[in-house]
């Protein structure tokens, strides 16, 4: 008897909550609320392209993936800010090498030399890492 009184009680419970379903439902205003916070062109935009943000998604979180992204993140982990701002700022400064002997004035320099040993360091792994092009 005691699993027959329960299944009652859980059904008595369900009853409850359709009936408080229903009235939430029944209540105009509150929908009309409802539909302003949720209905804006925002969602209707993303709900429009759910198509490519699920390939996306599903893209996203292939272990391969995961992995690839796990690493750039280290890698964004371990950026010195202060470096990443001056770099920033270099990027929109003028260019200081109007000509050869401006080149070779800042070749002299010995932050251009660490940074250019970086660069090429960078450059040195990225064509190690890529297969030989059979040409």
């Amino acid at each position: 008897m005691a699993q027959v009184e329960r299944q009652a009680e859980a059904l008595e419970r369900l009853l409850d909550i359709a009936s408080t379903l229903n009235e939430l439902l029944s209540d105009e205003e509150l929908l009309r609320a409802v539909a302003r916070l949720l209905v804006t062109p925002e969602t209707l935009l993303i709900i429009d392209r759910l198509p490519q943000i699920m390939q996306l998604l599903e893209r996203l979180t292939r272990p391969e993936t995961l992995e690839k992204l796990n690493a750039v993140a280290d890698a964004i982990d371990s950026l010195d800010v202060g470096v990443l701002r001056s770099l920033a700022s270099s990027l929109s400064a003028e260019a200081q090498a109007n000509n050869l002997s401006d080149l070779m004035r800042l070749l002299g320099d010995r932050d251009v030399i660490k940074g250019l040993a970086i660069v090429l360091n960078v450059a040195k792994a990225i064509g190690a890492a890529r297969p030989a092009n059979p040409k």
